[in-house]
């Protein structure tokens, strides 16, 4: 929709150019330089989730706290889910910042062990990991962007 706009814009300030009908090229201009602003945004949000970084940054210590609770692994490791995002479900997924100081997350689904399997799965009222299939996508210092895809084919 963003680029018929855009289209729709440079089209009348072509004509009002033609016309030499300058403020009126200029204001058609002027229109579409937010919508030229906004491309590189979404893509630089889709790519790199500053979104997210930047509200991890802002409630640090609620992260921070994230890290020392949650479900302990066998190995002392520590897995909980920090923040929810299900504002997309009825788009078909929903996202969640997951903390995972084994990093098990980073591993294929069939290198999950046991103990992290059985963790994922007790934090099911947090983020449905038994029943839906997900990707992770790292954050940095053992957080996880994940995922959740309505998908029930799909298990950990």
């Amino acid at each position: 929709m963003d680029l018929v706009i855009v289209l729709i814009s440079l089209a009348f300030a072509t004509l009002a150019l033609f016309l030499k009908l300058w403020r009126r090229a200029a204001y058609y201009v002027l229109c579409v330089v937010p919508i030229a602003i906004s491309f590189p945004l979404e893509k630089a949000e889709h790519d790199y989730h500053f979104g997210v970084r930047v509200a991890m940054a802002l409630e640090k210590s609620k992260y921070e706290s994230c890290k020392r609770s949650g479900v302990t692994l066998g190995n002392g490791s520590v897995l909980n889910v920090c923040a929810e995002n299900s504002d997309w479900t009825d788009w078909g997924f929903s996202e969640s910042v997951v903390y995972d100081s084994s990093d098990e997350l980073a591993r294929t689904k069939q290198d999950y062990s046991a103990s992290w399997r059985s963790a994922a799965k007790s934090l099911k009222e947090k983020a449905p990991f038994g029943a839906e299939g997900f990707d992770a996508l790292p954050l940095g210092s053992h957080f996880y962007l994940v995922t959740f895809y309505d998908d029930a084919n799909s298990n950990i």
